[in-house]
């Protein structure tokens, strides 16, 4: 009876001996590092950075509020804007400027109400940059957006 218990314990020790053995070295073999995801350009969003989560966002504000909220402040830099911002500004520029498809915007209501399943993308311009591109009265910055039907 002994033998036999003996017997039936070596057969089953010789046949998990691979698998307790695989599984050690599994465990001890290095893993890949999991694939980061690329850091796009943070002047940019693109059609891609929308999929999967275009349902997320109402309006083109929102899609900026969600993802690059940096735009909406001084210069795009995270900086506060300064109280005498009026009198700082040699030009009077008080707020970024919204561009949609090309045409400069009153006030920020227009890219509040912009459906954000019509935007193929934006682009923060920063101070210089958007002095350079479009002229003074831009001190603050661009937000350029261009939508699905101006992309075709």
């Amino acid at each position: 009876m002994i033998r036999r218990r003996h017997l039936l314990l070596a057969v089953a020790v010789a046949a998990l001996t691979p698998v307790v053995g695989h599984a050690q070295d599994t465990a001890a073999a290095p893993r890949a590092a999991p694939a980061r995801k690329k850091r796009g350009d943070l002047n940019r969003i693109t059609r891609d950075d929308l999929e999967g989560s275009i349902g997320a966002y109402v309006s083109a504000l929102d899609i900026i509020r969600g993802l690059r909220p940096r735009w909406l402040t001084s210069g795009g830099m995270g900086r506060a804007m300064p109280a005498n911002i009026g009198a700082d500004l040699r030009y009077g520029a008080t707020e970024i400027v919204y561009y949609i498809d090309g045409t400069r915007q009153p006030s920020v209501n227009e890219v509040s109400v912009l459906p954000a399943t019509s935007v193929a993308e934006m682009r923060f311009h920063d101070q210089n940059r958007a002095v350079q591109m479009f002229g003074t009265g831009h001190e603050l910055g661009v937000i350029e957006i261009t939508t699905t039907a101006k992309a075709r």
